[in-house]
């Protein structure tokens, strides 16, 4: 648990020698490792030595503590081969300040922010209806990317008080409704709300230790029962309650925490590779089939196609689980559980090299311009890429690149009526 530990904080240490963008993706991940790979782990251990009847224990492993080291061992590779790809990035290739647009730009990036969110709305509003298409799939995602660009590049946009209280009123209640009705609560609602604490919490001098702990006090308070809400509204307050059984039985400073820990579950996913083992769903072929399938632009096909989680679940969880029934449920696998099934730890490296090199391109993506910033958002896909590996980040990147192509065609067509 120590080397876990030190893995966090060398991730924390890189992003303090970040630009803005990376260092808002290293902090968000640095709090999923932390509950996943600290938090998840010290739920089992307190579950397993005092007969605690909780979901969080995991009978696999049980008290083999040999299993429970190596599966500790493969995550603790996969994050230090991770920082240390992020870490040659950022020593290879100098940050560059942040650009600050001039009043011009400002009203450009403007206009082509508040018409991709308008767009972005309104096929979030045709796809609850019978007059959903192809269309309106691809371009629905526009509206929290947009979002969250908003959020996150709020000074360099040229709004006043009341456009920006109809901005943010009409696209939180859109995304409410979505959410309601797909039933894809977190990402789409939790990403923005982290997204706003991070702004701060990463543009904040060193030296505001007091401005920090109290962004970071807030975000646990107000993150915590948003979770827990939202939770219910997805899966019934019987499920939160079967999450939460036996929780009191934990120690006062784990309890508050048992529903993150059942939702933030990396450690169950490494998990499921180690006992299903290397090759269940193939080598290095089947890897590169998996990611250029999902890179495909098929968006007629997403809508009923069984998703590579879904896939995980019927395939490697249901393999490592003796006696289980398959689940439909879609799982986020994380690059430690991915890498690990194609060629154990040679594809493990591989995998966390890749992701290593994938945030940091995508942290340099939310220093750049509007389209720059909204094609981030749009790779980490409502938070896939913290918990997801390469062949379900690949069908994030397929669908950026979709809204790309728009945003691209957009701000043509308005350039072209300006010069008109």
């Amino acid at each position: 648990m120590g080397m876990l530990l030190g893995s966090i904080i060398f991730l924390l240490a890189i992003s303090l020698k970040s630009n803005s963008g990376l260092r808002l993706l290293l902090f968000i991940l640095a709090g999923y490792w932390i509950i996943s790979f600290l938090l998840r782990p010290s739920f089992f251990l307190f579950a397993r030595d005092f007969d605690i009847n909780n979901v969080l224990y995991d009978s696999r492993i049980g008290k083999n503590e040999s299993d429970f080291n190596s599966i500790l061992t493969r995550i603790v590779l996969g994050n230090f081969v991770f920082c240390g790809a992020v870490s040659v990035l950022l020593l290879k290739f100098k940050k560059k300040p942040k650009r600050i647009f001039e009043i011009r730009e400002k009203v450009a990036e403007t206009r082509l922010l508040t018409l991709s969110l308008t767009v972005g709305l309104f096929a979030s509003l045709l796809e609850l209806t019978s007059l959903q298409n192809p269309i309106t799939k691809s371009l629905s995602s526009l509206a929290s990317f947009c979002f969250c660009a908003y959020i996150w590049n709020r000074d360099s946009y040229q709004l006043s008080r009341g456009k920006e209280l109809l901005l943010v009123c009409a696209t939180s209640t859109v995304l409410f409704s979505v959410a309601g009705t797909t039933g894809h609560f977190k990402g789409v609602l939790l990403t923005p709300v982290v997204v706003l604490f991070a702004r701060y919490l990463t543009r904040l001098s060193y030296q505001n230790i007091v401005g920090r702990l109290l962004i970071l006090s807030s975000l646990l308070f107000t993150f915590i029962p948003f979770f827990t809400y939202l939770q219910e509204k997805r899966l019934g307050s019987a499920a939160v309650d079967r999450f939460l059984n036996e929780s009191e039985k934990f120690p006062w400073f784990l309890s508050p925490f048992t529903n993150l820990a059942v939702r933030f579950d990396q450690f169950a996913r490494v998990t499921d590779a180690y006992y299903a083992g290397k090759g269940i769903l193939g080598g290095y072929g089947e890897w590169v089939h998996y990611v250029l399938v999902s890179l495909e632009w098929n968006p007629s096909s997403g809508r009923n196609s069984i998703s590579f989680g879904q896939q995980w679940n019927q395939q490697v969880t249901y393999a490592s689980v003796p006696g289980s029934r398959l689940s439909s449920v879609s799982l986020a696998q994380g690059m430690i559980g991915e890498g690990w099934i194609w060629n154990g730890f040679i594809s493990l490296i591989l995998e966390c090299l890749l992701m290593g090199a994938l945030f940091y391109f995508v942290g340099q993506l939310l220093e750049g311009r509007t389209t720059a910033v909204i094609t981030a958002f749009g790779v980490i896909g409502n938070s896939t890429i913290f918990e997801a590996g390469t062949v379900q980040i690949a069908t994030s990147v397929s669908a950026a690149m979709k809204n790309l192509l728009f945003l691209i065609l957009l701000k043509k067509l308005l350039l072209g009526t300006k010069h008109n």
